[in-house]
């Protein structure tokens, strides 16, 4: 390492740096050894006697061949001499012949001071076999033997073979060892023991022992192996002498001894790598390259070389894209929308709605000029101040219909317009006046004296007064004296004269007789009648509906009306004694404990404990508070009792909506009380049914409040009776008191309908009211599911009309339908502000507010499983703007959740988990009669006669029976039959369910194999087969990618109808696998169907028929899917666990495969990416 050594090669040749070995040549003639660190003695010998002995010491080591050896002849004892003079002597290194190796065995070596070795020391005897190569390497302690070195071969006539000898001295100053072939490693260049290497005055830096020969262990080095390798040493290996890094530097590290951290803004292994320049000040942890300040807005990770996510951007991504954003994707430094903007939103950031007027997608639309001002809503373009006077709809885009025209649309032509028409806006005739009125408006008849056509004829003036019909010139009063006629225009004769006035005497005198007679009529019947005082109605019959069980909640009630009509009943007099009511408990009740509040994550295992506890949700339903406080004064009020549908069903004074006196009535009663909403005050209204007595009323409260949103929740006639009147006009312009009312829009859906109206108090501006109708709440206690309600309450929560008043909210009672939606809503604001839920708390806070809200147990059990579902619903309805940003997210893994699942995993767990308070399938009976066993191919699907189809008897009369199941569309109850693929037991029911229903379409998910035995083909390919009466003939199949497309006439023989059906075949699904091979093709198959059905479906209700194997696992995913993309294009969101919960209450088995529910979502957005530009979705 130091250079120490010089190296001893034949003709200056190099020698290796480290050891001395010289490289491709030997030693110069004065030295030997591996490293040339031996000293060579050159003996001496006599020439005169033996010339040919000078080859063995001429440096030339070649012993393969004879004539490079020296040999003695056959002798006894054969002997080589040689003087070496005074020397000491530590090595002979011997090379005899190869091929005689074996006559050379056994020789001897000798030292003496004498010619021959009589009393010389025998320095070495062979013993052994000698190596094959031919060289004796002797070794001897370092010493001075004698002069002279004696080798001899003993043994009589034997042959001395010598091809060279090397005789090695003392080693150079600073090695040792036999061959001197080790370095000596003293301290301050102090010559070691030549032959063991022992150092006196120890060892250099790098070495230790006594000899100095060892290496400091390989992560030491220095003097006395003292110091360790430096720690930015790779593995800590390092020279032994310097602390140099023998392997390099660990990452981060530099310097011989990898003792210096890399510079800065540079990392790694040779600090070669340049920290990121997205990390803050370029600055990053020399070793590992991660950023040390962080990393610039925008980028994420260690290293600050990832982006953002495209939902987020900024300083540690930690500023979300802005919601306006399309796709919700924006830059990843700075939050630019790189995709524009949602529709209403414009700028870099999305963050300004459109202005001057414009609305949509870029803000490319103009707002309707007719909208007043021109101003609209700046995502839809519905005009913020309703239409100018002439036009109507959303985006007051449409001019009034015949016979509307004004502001609103809301006054009539005159129906003394020629045809009736008149202009929209105006109002003016088109076509001008009927005779008899005067334009433009046709609505002012003509001055007294005039008439006709434009009201330019004058009256006859024969008329009296000169006052005639205006519209054919009629005389009004009479004719002046002497003349006659209509027109007045005949002259009478003096005899007609006296016969006319006799006639008008006696007319006079019999209308006044008649008057008298009914009179005195009148006055007979009021002083016979009795004089009798109302029976007084008791608390205990006021009140009874809250204490014994009941069968519908008309059963609960007193009706103060009929049909026909109203009337007041027996007791209807009585006083109502609010503060009276009669409660029971059952013992032990007040035992159970009842929760401040319920942590939403918790709602779930409560219900479960309470179903399991006996007496359940009925124990805690009795402990809720019956108010025994409140007073009901203006109930009690002679003429406010008629105003009330049931007798004990009234408002209490403290929380009654009170109405401004109007001029056609002194009283301020209506039977509605307001609700306290979560942190807002009478947030609801909560309102009996409207009466016949009380529409006027109610449109006033609905005017006084500055109601936007109604809710109903009943029906007008339920189980044949009244529970409303029909108290809103369908287009016709109703007049309510004050109020103008129309009707501009109706939109139906599965479970709902919504109604918009306008309405008009006077010259007001016109004000808009939507009307949200739940129309599947039967009057028995609780929908089926919570499904439906849950969808309709976030339809309202979700609306983007602004509620400028109160929610107000209606059944037919006012207290159960209507309880249970204002608790529900309650809460779940309560839920998503808290995270806490207090149902029984809300319930009582309600009761106190008006009369038993939440009229029975079932109603307030159904609240709890309808906050589950809500809550869980809620978080997966996603606008078609968020949904890629969710499809992302769904397949993160949720850091919320102890199990690490994914979103996607958790939803589907959830979903799993939701229960029915009620299930369909407590409704089997037809499915297990014997006779119709056999018709079902996987035994434990059937079909619930909930929502079976109901076809046709068969021809003997029997009834029939198929394995089919209605499901819904968010617009449609019936909008697909689920059934499986018919057997020969059921292909005639199928054909007969198809005919019944008039589907114009069947869509096949299933192969139609023949090693199938219970799979019966419904056609014959290109040709005609009979089934009972039915006749099926089929066309030739147009084969499309991964479909085939058939169309199907069929024709019944006994009645002549034909229908024809197009099938759908999927072929690419294979047996095995819960999800197609192929979401474009099966999406493109979904798109054919749908353009087929608008085409041709004659009637827009008929379901489509759909089947695979069982008419659960593929028919369920299919219509899961199809109602999915229904939903995404009518109303922009996307929520797959909803459709799923409305599917799997006629059919449980629908999609409960996470897998299938994978693929909804991944065909969901495959549809969006594909099949659809963003703004025309």
């Amino acid at each position: 390492m130091f250079c120490k050594s010089k190296c001893h090669c034949k003709s200056s040749a190099s020698c290796d740096t480290d050891t001395g070995v010289c490289l491709g040549t030997v030693c110069e003639n004065s030295y030997m050894g591996p490293n040339c660190q031996q000293r060579k003695i050159m003996p001496k010998y006599n020439q005169k006697n033996d010339k040919k002995l000078s080859v063995v010491f001429d440096g030339t080591i070649q012993n393969t061949k004879a004539t490079h050896c020296y040999h003695t002849q056959h002798t006894m004892d054969s002997t080589v001499s040689m003087w070496v003079g005074k020397v000491k002597i530590k090595r002979l290194v011997v090379y005899t012949l190869q091929s005689e190796i074996k006559l050379f065995q056994n020789f001897k070596v000798y030292a003496s001071d004498r010619k021959n070795i009589s009393n010389g020391t025998l320095l070495y005897e062979n013993s052994h076999a000698i190596n094959p190569n031919g060289i004796v390497d002797i070794n001897f302690p370092l010493s001075k033997y004698g002069n002279r070195l004696f080798i001899v071969l003993p043994g009589n006539n034997r042959k001395l073979n010598l091809c060279e000898v090397l005789i090695g001295g003392d080693c150079n100053s600073g090695w040792f060892s036999e061959n001197c072939s080790r370095e000596c490693h003293c301290k301050r260049l102090t010559k070691c023991n030549s032959t063991n290497g022992d150092c006196i005055g120890g060892c250099i830096p790098g070495w230790k022992g006594s000899n100095c020969y060892t290496k400091c262990s390989e992560k030491k080095y220095g003097e006395d192996c003292q110091q360790s390798c430096s720690s930015g040493c790779l593995d800590s290996v390092c020279h032994h002498i310097t602390g140099y890094c023998t392997n390099g530097c660990q990452p981060g590290y530099i310097g011989h001894q990898c003792d210096r951290v890399c510079y800065r803004h540079t990392y790694g292994i040779g600090c070669n790598k340049n920290c990121s320049e997205t990390c803050i000040d370029q600055l990053c942890h020399h070793e590992t390259g991660n950023c040390t300040k962080g990393c610039l807005p925008g980028f994420k990770d260690s290293h600050c070389l990832a982006k953002c996510s495209r939902h987020t951007y900024g300083y540690q991504c930690a500023r979300k894209c802005s919601a306006n954003c399309l796709y919700q994707t924006c830059n990843h430094i700075n939050g630019r929308c790189i995709n524009g903007c949602i529709p209403g939103y414009q700028g870099h950031y999305c963050n300004s709605t459109c202005s001057n007027n414009k609305y949509g997608f870029r803000c490319l639309n103009n707002c309707s000029k007719f909208c007043v001002d021109q101003e609209c809503n700046h995502i839809h373009g519905h005009c913020t101040k309703y239409c100018n006077p002439g036009y109507q709809g959303q985006r007051c885009d449409t001019s009034c219909e015949h016979p509307f025209y004004g502001s609103g649309c809301m006054t009539v032509c005159s129906e003394h317009c020629v045809d009736g028409k008149c202009h929209h806006v105006t109002g003016f005739c088109n076509k001008g006046c009927e005779p008899g009125y005067l334009n433009p408006l046709c609505i002012t008849a003509c001055p007294r004296t005039y008439f006709g056509q434009d009201c330019s004829k004058k009256c006859n003036h024969t008329c009296y007064n000169q006052t005639c019909q205006h519209f054919n010139g009629s005389c009004l009063e009479g004719c002046i004296l002497g003349y006659t006629g209509t027109h007045c225009s005949k002259v009478i004769q003096s005899g007609e004269q006296s016969q006319l006035d006799m006639f008008h005497i006696l007319t006079a005198a019999l209308v006044a007789n008649i008057i008298i007679l009914i009179l005195c009529v009148l006055c007979f019947r009021y002083f016979r009648s009795p004089k009798t005082q109302p029976p007084k109605l008791l608390a205990e019959q006021a009140f009874a509906m809250g204490t014994v069980e009941h069968a519908e909640e008309s059963d609960h009630l007193m009706s103060d009306q009929t049909n026909g009509g109203l009337r007041l009943t027996d007791g209807s007099n009585a006083d109502i004694q609010c503060e009276d009511e009669i409660i029971y408990m059952n013992v032990g009740e007040n035992d159970i404990i009842i929760p401040d509040s319920i942590p939403v994550d918790e709602l779930q295992s409560y219900i479960q404990n309470k179903r399991n506890f006996e007496g359940g949700f009925g124990a805690e339903y009795r402990r809720l508070s019956q108010n025994t406080e409140a007073t009901c004064k203006a109930a009690n009020l002679q003429e406010n009792k008629a105003k009330n549908r049931y007798k004990n069903i009234v408002a209490y004074d403290h929380s009654r909506v009170i109405l401004e006196k109007c001029k056609d009535s002194d009283s301020d009663y209506i039977n509605a009380n307001y609700i306290d909403g979560f942190n807002k005050p009478k947030k609801y209204i909560a309102s009996q049914g409207p009466t016949s007595a009380i529409i006027a009323d109610f449109w006033q409260m609905l005017w006084q409040v500055n109601c936007t949103k109604l809710v109903m929740l009943t029906n007008l006639i339920e189980t044949g009776k009244t529970k409303c009147e029909k108290y809103w006009p369908d287009k016709e312009v109703k007049i309510s008191g004050d109020l103008k009312i129309r009707c501009i829009r109706e939109q139906n859906f599965s479970d709902f309908t919504i109604r918009s109206f306008f309405l008009q108090k006077g010259e007001e501006p016109v004000r808009k009211l939507d009307q949200f109708h739940f129309t599947s709440w039967s009057d028995h206690g609780v929908p089926p599911t919570p499904t439906g309600l849950v969808n309709f309450m976030m339809k309202i929560r979700n609306d983007s009309e602004a509620e400028t008043g109160p929610l107000v909210v209606h059944c037919s009672a006012g207290i159960g339908r209507s309880g249970t939606f204002i608790a529900l809503d309650f809460l779940m604001d309560e839920a998503l502000h808290q995270g806490t839920i207090d149902i029984f708390g809300c319930v009582n806070r309600m009761r106190k507010a008006r009369l038993n809200m939440v009229q029975i147990e079932d109603q307030y059990e159904f609240i709890y499983f309808a906050l589950v579902e809500s809550i869980f619903l809620q978080q997966t309805q996603v606008t078609i703007e968020n949904f890629p940003s969710f499809y992302q997210k769904l397949n993160e893994e949720n850091e919320e959740n102890v199990s690490c699942k994914t979103l996607l995993q958790q939803h589907f767990q959830e979903l799993q988990e939701l229960e029915y308070p009620h299930t369909s399938q407590e409704f089997l009976e037809t499915a297990k009669l014997k006779n119709n066993l056999n018709k079902t191919r996987v035994k434990n699907i059937l079909a619930s006669d909930l929502y079976r189809p109901y076809l046709k008897p068969a021809p003997d009369g029997q009834p029939r029976y198929i394995n089919a199941v209605y499901l819904p569309s968010h617009e449609n109850p019936r909008n697909y039959i689920a059934t499986q693929m018919p057997m020969k037991e059921t292909i005639e029911d199928f054909w007969q369910m198809v005919c019944d229903i008039q589907s114009s379409t069947i869509v096949m998910l299933n192969s139609d194999d023949s090693m199938d035995e219970t799979c019966c083909k419904y056609w014959k390919d290109d040709g005609e087969i009979e089934f009972g009466h039915i006749i099926v003939h089929s066309s030739k199949a147009e084969e499309k990618t991964d479909f085939m497309e058939r169309i199907l006439f069929i024709q019944n023989s006994e009645t002549g109808k034909q229908l024809s059906v197009k099938q759908y075949q999927y072929t690419s699904w294979p047996a095995t696998s819960a999800v197609p091979n192929n979401t474009v093709s099966f999406l493109h198959m979904i798109e054919e169907i749908k353009q087929h059905i608008q085409q041709t479906q004659t009637n827009p209700k008929a379901p489509m028929v759909v089947h695979c194997l069982n008419g659960a696992e593929r028919s369920g995913l299919f219509c899961v899917v199809f109602s999915s993309l229904l939903l995404l294009q009518k109303e922009r969101t996307v929520n797959i666990p909803y459709i799923i919960r409305t599917m799997q209450l006629p059919r449980p088995q629908v999609l409960t495969d996470l897998d299938q529910f994978k693929f909804c979502y991944t065909a969901v957005m495959e549809y969006i990416d594909r099949f659809q530009a963003y703004g025309n979705v």
